[in-house]
């Protein structure tokens, strides 16, 4: 078999997996991508409401204690949002 014919062989067979790949890639790129959507703040009435039912509960439970008796006036805690 002479060089040009290999060379022909392997470009018909390596070019289309190329483009598939490069293909997929480019599908599978541009489907990450997340459309958003801008809009300039108005004050208007509101389109939608959203309920929801659960429990809250605390990242750490902390016992309070003291050796004496008294009144807490204040109590330093720092809310945690996740």
């Amino acid at each position: 078999m002479s060089t040009k014919k290999k060379i022909i062989i392997t470009t018909s067979i390596v070019a289309p997996v190329l483009i598939i790949a490069g293909l997929i890639f480019y599908f599978q790129w541009r489907a990450s991508i997340v459309k958003v959507v801008t809009g300039r703040a108005v004050r208007q009435d509101l389109i939608a409401t959203v309920s929801g039912t659960g429990q809250i509960k605390p990242k750490t439970y902390v016992n309070i204690g003291a050796t004496s008796f008294g009144r807490i006036t204040h109590l330093y805690v720092k809310e945690a949002t996740t």
